[in-house]
């Protein structure tokens, strides 16, 4: 099986792990309502639309922005393990970037608030992406990777990490706080990413890192909570740029809107 069929496998299969694991420790009778059907129909639909983009418009991205390269990671000269692990963390400070990008331009962040509309942040938010934001995560994704030609098995593995890393960030399942405390020097935990989703946007506007946390130590967009003040946060944005109701509709023209808020 090629690493990127692997990546749209894996994806769905982790989150879907994660999210039995969740109905089953919790004891949900029903857990297919309306926001999990949504979420996976928005999946595929981001799926869809990623791999068509890919088909249609990798080469001629890579060819256009070739020209333009500052540095080639793939071809410094130290061993190929040391220059592996070196590009994986390239390609995460990548995510990160573009993360930042994503809350800081208004016209990102309409593409983005989608997946910090959810209320419940659980595994299943780990689906809820609107296709649209696919298409831009692409185009700023490939253009750091050309211009400093990171390795494309590089770039692979980090997605195969990924995939498998997001729906554990966004888990419900009970973490001894001993051993998330010792993960969280290593990677992001499930307590690190969900003060990204406080509903307050002075906390939704840090903890960006994707796999590694130290991104946010260095730049100053770390927060740390303590465990009873974890325990209340609330999740989502404001009303005016949150779905009405769980339904395809709402969701695919979340980016085109906002309502008023009720006073």
């Amino acid at each position: 099986m090629n690493l990127d069929v692997l990546i749209l496998v894996l994806s769905p299969v982790s989150i879907l792990l994660f999210a039995q694991l969740e109905w089953l420790t919790f004891r949900n009778k029903n857990p297919i309502d309306s926001r999990v059907r949504i979420a996976l129909l928005m999946e595929l639909l981001s799926k869809s639309l990623g791999v068509f983009i890919s088909v249609v418009f990798l080469l001629e991205l890579v060819n256009f922005i070739s020209p333009f390269e500052l540095m080639s990671i793939s071809n410094l000269n130290m061993p190929k393990p040391i220059n592996f692990v070196m590009s994986i963390l390239f390609v995460d400070f990548f995510h990160y970037i573009s993360h930042r990008l994503h809350h800081s331009i208004p016209l990102l962040w309409k593409l983005h608030r989608l997946h910090h509309s959810d209320k419940k942040v659980n595994s299943i938010t780990s689906f809820i992406h609107h296709p649209f934001e696919a298409i831009s995560t692409f185009f700023i994704g490939i253009f750091l990777y050309v211009i400093f030609d990171i390795p494309v098995i590089a770039i692979l593995c980090h997605s195969i990490l990924l995939v498998i890393h997001s729906p554990f960030t966004h888990t419900t399942l009970h973490i001894s706080r001993h051993i998330e405390k010792i993960l969280g020097y290593l990677i992001i935990t499930p307590s690190f990413h969900r003060i990204h989703h406080s509903i307050n946007m002075k906390e939704g506007n840090s903890n960006f890192g994707n796999i590694f946390p130290f991104w946010d130590r260095l730049f100053g967009s770390y927060i740390l909570k303590t465990y009873p003040q974890m325990k209340a946060i609330k999740f989502g944005i404001n009303l005016s740029e949150t779905p009405n109701t769980n339904s395809l509709k709402e969701y695919l023209i979340n980016p085109f809107i906002r309502r008023q808020e009720k006073s």
